[in-house]
């Protein structure tokens, strides 16, 4: 779970996934003080979690990566992301892992639906998932933007070694791109999500809206590379 400056849900977040008997990692990325401390305190009252600080903002990608890495080093097999700012409902960790335990050998994405979001998010998600369908040249991610899945370590971990992954809020399309690449299954699971005006988002207009265009820039010309080997994946599924 990437946190920066996203304090107020920590504990209600964090609570019920602890109940599960699941180990959590808060990746703390360049927080201020107020959520530091925060994060400190749920530490403290839930013995589950684990703390990772990064000296200054990375960005969500590069956080989740390395909360990543951090689960891999404890011997986990798969890891749980969601964010931390109360968007994302707990109780669907259930629905994630018997997926998972069906298919775990693929990467389970939250699904979320149109008539849920705000305008201005809906209308950024069709348009990367229609950039995502271009460049796997399949339809298999429904929300290519949705920050709630399961990952599949070892594939995670094989692709890293030789890709690199969006660092900001290009992540999630970008490493949902590159792990069907690689040959890894999708199976979608439509979650509800909440979102409360209230919270301030980390989206950075401009920046991140720039590094979502170059990633799928730069992706549009990885799916000609990889045409062949998608159109021959395609036809054999059909």
């Amino acid at each position: 779970m990437p946190v920066y400056n996203h304090s107020f849900n920590l504990l209600k977040l964090t609570n019920p996934i602890s109940k599960k008997g699941l180990k959590v990692f808060l990746v703390d990325d360049g927080s201020d003080e107020l959520c530091k401390k925060v994060i400190e305190e749920v530490s403290k009252i839930l013995p589950s979690v684990t703390i990772i600080s990064l000296e200054k903002n990375y960005g969500k990608g590069a956080a989740v990566s390395i909360g990543f890495e951090e689960a891999v080093n404890a011997g986990f097999t798969h890891a749980i992301q969601m964010d931390s700012d109360g968007q994302h409902d707990p109780s669907y960790i259930d629905r994630f892992i018997e997926l998972a335990d069906q298919n775990p050998y693929k990467l389970i994405c939250g699904s979320r639906a149109y008539k849920s979001m705000p305008t201005a998010r809906a209308r950024g998600r069709r348009i990367s998932d229609f950039w995502v369908n271009i460049n796997t040249l399949s339809i298999s991610i429904h929300d290519s933007m949705c920050g709630y899945r399961l990952y599949p370590l070892d594939a995670v971990k094989k692709l890293t070694s030789n890709s690199r992954i969006g660092q900001r809020m290009n992540f999630d399309s970008d490493i949902a791109v590159k792990l069907y690449w690689q040959g890894l299954g999708i199976v979608n699971l439509p979650v509800d999500v909440v979102y409360d005006p209230s919270l301030k988002s980390n989206f950075r207009m401009f920046w991140d809206n720039l590094h979502i265009t170059l990633m799928h820039t730069s992706n549009f010309f990885g799916m000609l590379l990889r045409m062949p080997i998608l159109l021959a994946r395609k036809f054999d599924h059909e």
